[in-house]
């Protein structure tokens, strides 16, 4: 399952489409019953669980997009008896502090918000002192990186 926010924001299509591109690399189906659009809050991720839980067939894992709905959706489950990850897998993103608070730790994308601000910053700073030309830069890309944690290792 996806949860995200609204797909009108260029990032979180993203998401969407690339959360797809997995599901066609391993021969899966995408449903729409599998994917929900919230604001991402944490009251988000307890209704998120609550949609979880009412469904006839549970997904295996869940894939949110950003950490602090993830982790609310992970407790409102764990209330309820979902085992993490034995019964559903949880991935988020951003790798907030939260990620290792919870029980399990959370897996999550660690993206470089920080770099990102500042080679933005940077690349104004060229415009303003240097007259650099912005129309040159059309796209950059970041590295990320997967931090597998308890929230998706299966016990045996």
């Amino acid at each position: 399952m996806h949860v995200s926010a609204p797909h009108q924001k260029h990032v979180y299509a993203d998401r969407l489409n690339g959360y797809k591109a997995a599901l066609a690399d391993y021969e899966l189906p995408f449903t729409n019953e599998l994917l929900l659009a919230n604001d991402l809050s944490a009251k988000a991720g307890v209704e998120t669980a609550h949609h979880i839980l009412n469904m006839a067939e549970r997904p295996d894992a869940i894939f949110v997009s950003n950490d602090a709905c993830a982790v609310a959706c992970m407790q409102t489950l764990k209330k309820a008896g979902i085992k993490i990850p034995q019964d559903i897998a949880v991935v988020g993103f951003n790798n907030d502090p939260i990620a290792c608070v919870i029980e399990p730790n959370l897996t999550t994308i660690d993206y470089k918000g920080y770099e990102m601000g500042e080679v933005a910053a940077r690349i104004l700073i060229g415009h303003l002192v240097n007259n650099y030309d912005l129309l040159l830069t059309h796209s950059l890309i970041l590295r990320h990186e997967l931090v597998v944690r308890d929230s998706t290792r299966k016990i045996n």
